[in-house]
């Protein structure tokens, strides 16, 4: 069995390679770096929330699209429309996707209290991910991925424009909600560092 100081040397080295390759969402690094200064834990993979566009071959998603634009905010229906411009076969789906961190920890128990440190925080979707030999991975989930189909050559739009400032606003908020899950998680963290560092 893998120690557990080497899986975690590994995944913090991957970790300041891909933030010095810059592929690493900035807006994610606090929350990276308050979860990688306790022993017990290592991000393995991340992302902010993003949406992305792809090409599919038609409405039944299946997953192989090609990403043509990607963007870690909020787009507004004008955004969506100048993407779909650039479109001249097959469909165009919008992916909405919150926060997610995978963390794995060196103890089930240690999982445990950070996944219950998630839900806190207002990382609802979370759950224990994985269990195996090398050790227990927590998903630190913000919302459930979303798939909307938006535009085809042939159709035209698929959904209205009232949708669209429908899917706009949705994607405001959330993006507004994963801010203050971010800072609460934050918060909740540092306190449990300060206090396990006092009494350790």
């Amino acid at each position: 069995m893998v120690a557990w100081s080497e899986i975690r040397r590994y995944h913090l080295n991957k970790l300041i390679q891909a933030i010095k390759e810059d592929k690493v969402d900035r807006d994610i690094l606090p929350i990276l770096n308050i979860i990688n200064s306790f022993d017990e834990y290592v991000t393995r993979s991340s992302c902010y929330g993003r949406i992305t566009f792809t090409i599919e071959k038609g409405l039944i998603r299946k997953g192989e699209g090609k990403i043509i634009n990607k963007i870690h905010g909020p787009v507004n229906p004008e955004y969506i429309k100048k993407v779909s411009d650039s479109v001249d076969k097959g469909v165009l789906w919008m992916n909405i996707e919150g926060t997610i961190i995978h963390v794995a920890s060196k103890t089930y128990e240690d999982g445990l209290k950070l996944y219950n440190i998630a839900l806190d925080a207002g990382y609802r979707e979370s759950s224990i991910y994985s269990m195996s030999k090398r050790g227990v991975t927590i998903e630190i989930l913000y919302t459930t991925k979303y798939s909307i189909p938006i535009y085809s050559p042939e159709t035209g739009f698929i959904i209205s424009d009232e949708e669209l400032r429908s899917i706009s606003n949705y994607i405001h908020n959330m993006f507004i909600g994963i801010e203050k899950a971010k800072y609460r998680l934050i918060n909740i963290l540092s306190e449990y560092k300060a206090y396990e560092d006092k009494y350790s």
